[in-house]
């Protein structure tokens, strides 16, 4: 099970980054793909926190989200513009802030039962973002 579930999001990102470098948005993806998992994730760990789906989903959702990023990441990184490294990095900043609340492992297993992230830091780690959309022409 846990091969295919691996065999299924490896071909889901292979298409996905096929499909950027076919439609032209690689740039694009490049320059926003921290911001767009980011944002995936926080919408995760709310529907989490409002029990719409299980610790172990959050964990999975999350390694996805991980895989979806690093691979496309990987893929930028030999042909993006040197200019898109600044907000890369401001978007990267929120990214890996909000994914240091999440432990896949400890929630797949069970061993992690809640997320510390409140009302509060969704907010600001909303403003953040939104300042460097300004800021990044997103």
């Amino acid at each position: 099970m846990k091969f295919q579930y691996l065999l299924t999001l490896s071909i889901l990102v292979t298409t996905s980054l096929m499909a950027s470098l076919a439609h032209g948005s690689f740039d694009s993806d490049c320059k926003f793909a921290y911001r767009g998992s980011a944002v995936d994730l926080i919408a995760k760990i709310m529907e989490f926190k409002d029990a719409k789906i299980t610790g172990p989903d959050l964990g999975i959702s999350a390694a996805a989200i991980d895989v979806k990023v690093s691979a496309l990441r990987a893929a930028c990184y030999f042909k993006e513009p040197a200019e898109n490294r600044i907000c890369v990095n401001k978007y990267e900043k929120v990214y890996q802030a909000v994914k240091a609340k999440v432990d896949s492992g400890a929630l797949i297993s069970g061993k992690q039962k809640e997320v510390d992230y409140s009302g509060l830091e969704n907010a600001i780690v909303h403003a953040k973002i939104q300042i460097d959309d300004i800021q990044c022409d997103f």
